[in-house]
Parts: C-alpha cells; sequence; structure tokens
C-alpha cells in the first residue's frame, strides 16, 4: 500500500514534526530550573519584563510572527522559506537548534543578560500554546478567543486556558469574566476557577491523543482535504504508528473511532474561528 500523498509534508515528516514537542519540553524545563536556580544571574536590575499575556489575545499565527519579529529571527525564517520544502527546512532547522542546546549558565554574554528573560517569556508563550493545543485541540489563542463568546463555552475555555497558563487571567476577555462572577458572587464560577489554578490534568489527556491533535492541526493549517475513515487508520497505524492496532486485528473500531475524533476536532476549529 502506498503511503498517503500531501502536497506540503510527508507521513515522515508528521513523525519528526511530532517528536519535536517531547524535546522543546525537556528543554524549555531545564531552562526554568536554571532561572529558578540562579536568579541573580537573569533577574538582573534593568532586565526587560518577561510578561507575554498580551500575544494570547492575538490569532496563533500572529503571535508566531510577532515572536520571531522580537527575537530577530526574521531573515533566517525567509531563508526557510525559500527553500524547496520550507516545512522539511525548518524541521530539520528545530531539530538542530534543540539538539545544540545547552542548559548551562555559561552559553549567556553578559551582554545579553538584561534580554534573557524577556525572550524566555516568549518561548513560554508559544511552549504553552503548543501544549494547549496538544492536550485541548485549541491553542492558548483560541481558548481566549472563545473566553468571549456565551458562558457555557466560554467558561470551559477558560479554565482549560489557566490549567495549562495562569497568565491567562491577565487577558481581557478572562478578566471580564472574573470581575462578573465577582460581582454577581458566582461561587460556583470562582471554585472552579481556584481549582483551575491548581493545574491538575485530568486521565482523559492521553499522549496519543496529544499527537493526533498536533498531526490533524498541523493538515488543518496546510488547508489538506479531510482525510475519510480509511485514510486516517492508514495514517496514524499504519503510517505513524500513534495509534494502535486492534487487538484482535478489527480495523472497523479503531478506523471509526479516529473518524469521530477528527471530526470532533475539526467541529471544534469552526467554533474556536467564529
Amino acid at each position: 500500500m502506498s503511503k498517503i500523498s500531501f502536497d506540503k509534508i510527508t507521513s515522515d515528516d508528521l513523525i519528526s514534526l511530532v517528536n519535536l514537542f517531547g524535546p522543546f519540553e525537556e528543554k524549555f524545563n531545564e531552562l526554568r530550573v536554571l532561572f529558578h536556580n540562579h536568579p541573580d544571574r537573569f533577574a538582573i536590575e534593568g532586565s526587560l519584563k518577561p510578561t507575554w499575556y498580551k500575544l494570547y489575545e492575538l490569532p496563533f499565527k500572529d503571535h508566531l510572527v510577532q515572536v520571531i519579529v522580537l527575537t530577530d529571527q526574521v531573515e533566517e525564517v525567509k531563508k526557510l522559506a525559500a527553500q524547496e520544502n520550507p516545512n522539511q527546512a525548518t524541521i530539520k532547522y528545530s531539530q538542530q537548534l534543540l539538539e545544540n542546546f545547552d542548559n548551562g549558565d555559561e552559553q549567556f554574554d553578559e551582554e545579553d543578560r538584561p534580554f534573557l528573560q524577556f525572550v524566555f517569556g516568549l518561548s513560554a508563550s508559544l511552549y504553552f500554546s503548543y501544549k494547549s493545543l496538544l492536550i485541548y485541540g485549541f491553542y492558548l489563542n483560541e481558548l481566549i478567543a472563545i473566553a468571549g463568546t456565551d458562558r457555557k463555552n466560554g467558561d470551559k475555555a477558560i479554565f482549560n486556558a489557566i490549567k495549562i497558563d495562569p497568565t491567562v487571567m491577565a487577558c481581557q476577555n478572562v478578566a471580564n469574566r472574573v470581575s462578573q462572577a465577582i460581582i454577581e458572587n458566582d461561587t460556583k464560577f470562582l471554585k472552579k476557577l481556584r481549582n483551575s489554578l491548581l493545574g491538575k490534568l485530568t486521565k482523559r489527556e492521553d499522549k496519543t491523543y496529544q499527537k493526533q491533535r498536533l498531526v490533524l492541526q498541523v493538515l488543518h493549517e496546510l488547508a489538506v482535504p479531510n482525510l475519510n475513515q480509511e485514510e486516517l487508520y492508514q495514517l496514524f497505524v499504519e503510517e505513524m504508528d500513534i495509534v494502535t492496532k486492534d487487538r484482535d486485528g478489527d480495523i472497523g473500531d479503531v478506523a471509526n473511532n479516529l473518524r469521530q475524533f477528527a471530526y470532533h476536532f475539526l467541529k471544534g476549529k469552526s467554533v474556536s474561528q467564529k
């Protein structure tokens, strides 16, 4: 059976992309430890503040552009975009960055230290937004947009977003809802808010589903036509091996579950973009 063909990305590229988040998370957490252990080296007088919540109030693509501009990566991105296959080039470039990262304090030049917290904050904004996508199927940017809609969907989006990154409390849509809850003495909402601040995720946030969400998001952003049940099975089970075959060899149940999962994921995208 030949592999599923996409115009801009292959299943091998998707595997490489899925495998990027683990090392990204590892390096991100290493930096957090470094910053925690050496505040005298990073939180020095005159440092730019690492506030990033306003980026969540932008569409994710605009958020990403802001990070590229603020980290002075415009020329590098232009080079990647000019490659024959920009997606493959970007994945390889990202892999190299992570592989070459040294978590030692000595890697940072002294003249750069006033900017390190700010730059790390920009990285944090991307890390948390991608983590939100993996767990909930929405970038934090999308959750913050949903937070400004009706209370049923909006409140759920707020609680999910806060679990991922409590700094979203400063976003206008969230601040407005919290203020309203305080005025109304909405104890049910405020209790859920406090619980969300604990950041405890449920058992349903399974890593297999996280990988599926990332792949579906990439295909969605590349405007790949929706895959049918058989194509979803071939991609996730046969080619990427991120979904386990049924023990009895029954393709139907697994394929049908994948179809329903993809349907609800894409249905959620339409809600977030209203």
